[in-house]
């Protein structure tokens, strides 16, 4: 027996410290509801759920940032559906009474003072529909003011950079979705492909491999033209896809014909905003056909006696092109026919329609046709050389123009500010031709087609400066819809005064100006309903977009929980066991603290 040391009541003292720190911890997370409270507690553990609690708030702002956009996009729905109805459906009424032969023009003079003033309505409708101080329907795009004057900031530079698929796949066309979902088809390997991707940057194989030559996106479905193959059989010119990755050639066709119509080169497709327009040939019935569809699957067909192979939309009317001749429809199915483009060809044209301007490509070798109306064409001589452009996309500043300079070639890309006067701006592929290039905008970044893959280019423009104060709100705002940095949605104002959809001069003082007003209004009703369409889809768009969002953040506090919160019912059992150790030890301490007095007591005796 020894007394200089009480080794076993320093054993128990450690142990009851120990037993005590347990408990306390235990403690500490029932009364907090949290595993980590401290970096010790789990260093690693705490600094993913910290990033996890970034990204959840994130995704809480985000849905609230999603939620204003769509009370942004129905306040411009709203002033849009007023503007139609009464303003302009009321104007269209006065036309029609006053070209009425029986009234004089004492009469017509009584109807245009409700005229003028329903005109006035338009106007005070559109300068005066807000959200938050900016202007919906009056927008106008405005880069920087200078002496008064407007002006684009300067393009500094594209940053561009090679995507390689890993798939060896040449695109020829592209459809953005306008959520993050992207869909290409072309040319995998010497086989004909449809891939998709969510990002521009990774691309995945769909399951079929038809042979699409043009492939759009519009009421939340991909529709492709041209789609014939084995695959398909002989009813494959027509495919759909609300992912784009699971594809259909289960349509309706009234009255029924033979899609074999839509070969691979002689059609096209486009969408206004509310419907698709779709032209193509009929080998069987040696006939042009013209269908229309709203959801892609069940299409109406209408006669093409035209021979238009190539069509777009824009700026509130149709452009088409067939056999070097020029058309415009205000429905897409009644054309008029214009002088000739000075287009060479037809099979391989492509009609444009970006940034407010209409354009002509196609076979004319190193020329672009352009247009502000679709009426008035001009030649562009933009290259010298044998260069076939393609495709062009507009980022709101910037006209890009991509195509290439035959077998053996290259792929070029040629920028240009104003639509008319053009430069080299990159060279692609230096390895041959890739046929027919594909350029889009989606808000962030230009996405080429280029051999074996694709180019993402994200454009730099010098800082622009004002010298004088402009009221007007830019044309195309971007909506934050997600956590993280990029992850935005564009939303297109519009302009619908009067003097931007052309009723600010017209009068129906006498019959023939009333005849004339009438025309000038249906066109009018066609462009704001065109912007009211896009109104639509954009709020169908944030909604699913919210959806995804309010999921996401769902999951992520889910696996954020996992990481960070206390089980309760494991400490409860940590808290009974740590005092009833305690007790324990407090026992056996109590008993080693007793061994000195047995000492004490030999010495006695």
């Amino acid at each position: 027996m020894i007394i200089a040391h009480n080794i076993n009541a320093l054993n128990a003292n450690n142990r009851l410290k120990k037993n005590m720190e347990n408990t306390s911890k235990a403690m500490g997370r029932l009364s907090s509801g949290l595993r980590i409270e401290k970096a010790s507690d789990d260093s690693a553990g705490l600094a993913i759920s910290e990033k996890m609690r970034g990204q959840i708030r994130g995704l809480e702002m985000a849905s609230r940032n999603i939620q204003d956009g769509v009370s942004l996009v129905q306040t411009a729905d709203g002033g849009l559906g007023e503007i139609l109805d009464p303003a302009l459906q009321r104007m269209r009424e006065l036309a029609l009474q006053a070209s009425n032969g029986t009234l004089t023009d004492e009469d017509r003079e009584n109807l245009q003072a409700e005229f003028e003033q329903m005109g006035n309505l338009v106007d005070n409708i559109a300068n005066n529909t807000e959200f938050n101080g900016i202007k919906l329907l009056a927008s106008q795009q405005v880069s920087s003011i200078t002496n008064n004057t407007l002006s684009k900031p300067a393009l500094k530079n594209i940053d561009w950079s090679y995507v390689n698929d890993g798939n060896n796949f040449t695109a020829k066309d592209i459809a953005y979705d306008g959520t993050g979902k992207y869909v290409a088809i072309g040319v995998s390997g010497g086989v004909n492909q449809i891939m998709y991707s969510s990002d521009a940057v990774n691309w995945n194989t769909s399951a079929y491999n038809p042979l699409p030559s043009d492939v759009i996106y519009g009421n939340g479905v991909f529709v492709a033209t041209g789609a014939f193959s084995g695959h398909f059989g002989t009813d494959g010119g027509i495919i759909y896809s609300t992912d784009g990755v699971n594809w259909s050639n289960s349509i309706n066709t009234s009255p029924p014909i033979d899609l074999k119509c839509f070969g691979t080169t002689t059609n096209s497709i486009t969408f206004d905003g509310s419907k698709f327009v779709a032209t193509g040939y009929s080998s069987d019935e040696g006939l042009w056909k013209t269908l229309t569809s709203t959801n892609g699957v069940d299409w109406s067909v209408y006669s093409n006696p035209d021979k238009i192979d190539c069509i777009a939309f824009g700026g509130g009317k149709y452009v088409g092109q067939g056999y070097g001749k020029i058309y415009t429809s205000t429905d897409g199915i009644n054309w008029t026919c214009h002088n000739s483009t000075g287009a060479i060809g037809y099979s391989e044209d492509a009609v444009l329609c970006e940034g407010g301007r209409h354009f002509v490509v196609g076979e004319a070798n190193g020329r672009i046709l352009e247009s502000n109306d679709g009426v008035n064409w001009n030649t562009s001589n933009v290259s010298n050389d044998s260069t076939k452009f393609t495709s062009i996309a507009y980022d709101g500043n910037q006209y890009l123009a991509i195509g290439n300079t035959g077998i053996g070639g290259k792929t070029v890309i040629y920028n240009s500010d104003d639509g008319v006067n053009w430069s080299l701006q990159k060279e692609l592929s230096a390895n041959g031709s890739i046929g027919t290039s594909k350029i889009i905008w989606d808000g962030k970044e230009f996405v080429a087609a280029d051999k074996d893959g694709f180019s993402l280019g994200i454009p730099e423009y010098e800082n622009a400066s004002s010298s004088s104060k402009n009221d007007s709100q830019p044309l195309t705002i971007s909506l934050q819809v997600g956590a993280n940095c990029g992850d935005t949605m564009g939303i297109t104002l519009c302009d619908v005064r009067t003097s931007s959809i052309g009723i600010s001069a017209i009068n129906i003082k006498t019959r023939d100006n009333a005849e004339d007003a009438i025309s000038s209004i249906d066109k009018a009703m066609a462009i704001v309903s065109s912007h009211r369409s896009r109104m639509g889809a954009y709020q169908n768009a944030l909604g699913h977009t919210l959806n995804n969002v309010e999921s996401y953040n769902l999951n992520l506090t889910s696996s954020e929980s996992r990481i960070r919160d206390a089980d309760m019912a494991k400490e409860m059992i940590n808290v009974v066991n740590g005092n009833v150790l305690l007790q324990a030890t407090e026992s056996i301490l109590s008993q080693a603290n007793q061994q000195s007095q047995r000492i004490l007591q030999l010495l006695k005796e």
